[in-house]
């Protein structure tokens, strides 16, 4: 897959782009949330949890429990790794376990792992254009989820 770029206009817009990936998934996908604080990924990741669980709601991000599992079509893990620092914090939260499980994975500051083989992830990265506006640009989409990237692209 190529890379593929969508802009955002709003939190809401955010969230609906996420709504239509969560939507897409089969289960079984590493979603991999890079940006800047405030960048969006935690609206992004509402809108995917929303999509595979058939929710409305605002679904909290991890920040202090770090994993919270989510159940839909099939469960899905959103993890947030912002408050940790070092590898030996990230692997005793079991992370690392979780990638090898084959299991839905959302994982916000996946910077962090970056030293890990993640093979078939989808990398998300959101930039903040100011004010409201997002520029989310997606590689390493498997071809049912790249299809709805394009549909939103630019």
């Amino acid at each position: 897959m190529n890379n593929i770029t969508i802009l955002s206009d709003s939190p809401q817009t955010t969230r609906d782009i996420g709504f239509k990936i969560g939507l897409a998934l089969r289960g079984g996908e590493i979603i991999c949330l890079l940006g800047e604080l405030g960048a969006g990924k935690t609206c992004l990741s509402q809108g995917i949890i929303n999509g595979v669980c058939n929710r409305k709601d605002y679904p909290r991000s991890p920040t202090f429990s770090i994993i919270n599992p989510h159940t839909g079509r099939f469960p899905i893990y959103h993890i947030d790794l912002y408050r940790l620092e070092k590898r030996a914090d990230i692997f005793e939260t079991g992370v690392e376990e979780l990638i090898n499980s084959k299991e839905t994975l959302l994982i916000e500051w996946a910077e962090k792992i970056a030293y890990l083989d993640i093979p078939d992830r989808i990398e998300v990265t959101i930039d903040d254009l100011g004010e409201e506006k997002r520029e989310i640009k997606v590689s390493g989409a498997p071809a049912h989820i790249e299809e709805i990237f394009r549909e939103m692209e630019l």
